[in-house]
């Protein structure tokens, strides 16, 4: 709460009921001012007095049960001051220990309406209510300390001799903003509308899901190739007297079965490991913590010491692997293989939430499982629902029909060898790599046939699924079926 214009003389259980803790910081001089963090007394709450600054500002941290504790702040800067009430609320964040990735929620009335939140930028010059430095200075601090601001719809309306004035002028500042959903507002007592936030505090951190690694180095390619070698002969015959599904989970099973047989594969780790971590390093570390259980043990001086030293060439190390893995191993494989520099990027995020909570009606889903069904379903609503009959043609156009199809090996050869290696599967599961390397035998074969009848294959009894942190929702059906007249050229609806 700003602008509260309390003073010593009033006391808080005056205005708040007693189920509530306030905590304020009145003005000291003159009239007005002043802001206050009311807290419900189920929760535990601390002033953190060490990031007072000169300016009305009020920092509160609340401690939750197996979480990281919340840095709740309220600020407030006059309309008729400069850049120096954030100057403060600089020097009062950079108190705050930003290594440790903390959680931080700062609102308050900031009062400067010059910035397209949008955008993230300054307003045109004529559309500005204030020296460009105030600006500038509080979107310097915003991404200067990786905040995003929240509030987006007008908070403030004030009538002049002309017309209404809307702007945004209250903020809400927040370190991590997937955890909440869109922000409300109502009604106040006065030109100010109040902010609603509602965040998921007890969402936990995604886990990294364990999936299989293929070790492609160790690959038996030799093997493979004489296994699609003997397969390829009875597949071409079989194509003739089977449906097209049939001879693609013929050739999918076929590829699934060999990559299963000849490239091992180990699961991935639930932890989030650093990139450049290597066996000397994690030496290294154990060898810091049994040095640290030693000294807390014995609380030697020489053991302690020991630790020290132990703990300084840790954080030295690990700076120059980090190093000489951005110098070498980043920029040598930005081309070459992406995944690396992602890799690198994922180990500097700060919040790895995941997918944030979707709002169901008046609850929030938090579940994996629920998020996956939840947006299964909003997917499945906006499919475009065809009817079963002839396709209808497009006015004042003349195409002559398309009934049959010839794919070119060299088409088919030339889209496989621009496979990359080291890309994902598709849904269908088969590796890139196993494309790339194996299956350019079948690119000896031309595909002929009906192609309304590849369509009509292609467009039923197709299901579509969502996976969210290994949580996989139920399939939702998409089925399709449509009839071509002879003088109309089909198209794909998807």
């Amino acid at each position: 709460m700003t602008e509260t214009w309390l003073t010593p003389s009033i006391n808080t259980s005056e205005f708040l009921p007693a189920d509530y803790t306030a905590y304020r910081k009145d003005r000291r001089a003159g009239k007005g001012g002043g802001v206050l963090i009311a807290v419900r007394n189920d929760l535990i709450a601390i002033e953190i007095e060490e990031l007072n600054v000169d300016a009305e500002i009020l920092w509160i941290k609340i401690q939750i049960f197996n979480r990281k504790p919340i840095y709740i702040g309220v600020f407030y800067r006059p309309p008729s001051s400069g850049t120096e009430p954030l100057q403060q609320l600089r020097a009062s964040l950079e108190k705050i220990d930003f290594s440790k990735n903390p959680t931080i929620w700062l609102g308050g009335d900031f009062n400067i309406p010059d910035i397209d939140w949008d955008s993230m930028c300054r307003k045109s010059a004529n559309a500005c209510t204030y020296p460009r430095d105030i600006s500038t200075s509080l979107l310097d601090i915003i991404n200067d300390f990786s905040l995003h601001q929240m509030a987006k719809e007008v908070n403030h309306v004030h009538q002049t001799e002309v017309h209404h004035v809307s702007n945004i002028l209250q903020l809400f500042l927040v370190s991590n903003p997937d955890i909440f959903v869109p922000l409300l507002t109502a009604p106040g007592l006065c030109d100010h509308s109040i902010l609603l936030a509602e965040a998921d505090v007890d969402h936990s951190p995604q886990r990294h899901t364990r999936h299989k690694v293929y070790l492609y180095h160790k690959a038996d390619v030799t093997s493979m190739k004489q296994d699609i070698k003997n397969f390829q002969d009875l597949f071409i015959q079989n194509c003739e007297v089977n449906s097209i599904e049939e001879s693609w989970q013929s050739l999918e099973k076929f590829i699934q079965n060999i990559t299963d047989k000849y490239i091992p594969s180990k699961l991935s780790s639930s932890r989030y490991n650093l990139p450049w971590m290597n066996s000397q390093l994690k030496r290294l570390i154990r060898r810091k913590e049994r040095a640290f259980h030693t000294a807390k043990r014995t609380d030697l001086l020489v053991n302690w010491k020991r630790y020290r030293t132990l703990r300084s060439d840790v954080r030295k190390a690990l700076r120059k692997a980090e190093a000489q893995y951005m110098s070498n191993t980043i920029y040598e494989s930005l081309r070459s293989n992406p995944k690396k520099f992602w890799s690198y990027i994922k180990t500097k995020r700060g919040n790895r939430c995941g997918i944030p909570a979707l709002q169901k009606g008046e609850n929030l889903v938090t579940h994996p499982a629920g998020k996956a069904e939840l947006l299964n379903k909003e997917y499945q609503s906006v499919f475009t629902k065809e009817g079963r009959g002839p396709i209808p043609g497009l006015r004042g156009v003349n195409l002559p029909p398309i009934t049959t199809l010839l794919i070119n090996p060299d088409g088919v050869l030339k889209l496989l060898e621009g496979l990359s290696p080291h890309k994902a599967p598709g849904p269908d599961g088969i590796l890139p790599f196993v494309l790339k390397q194996l299956l350019k035998k079948i690119t000896h074969y031309g595909i002929t046939g009906s192609l309304h009848k590849w369509i009509s294959a292609f467009l039923t009894k197709r299901e579509q699924s969502v996976v969210i942190e290994g949580a996989k929702s139920s399939p939702a059906q998409k089925d399709q079926e449509l009839e071509a007249s002879p003088n109309q050229a089909p198209y794909f609806q998807n």
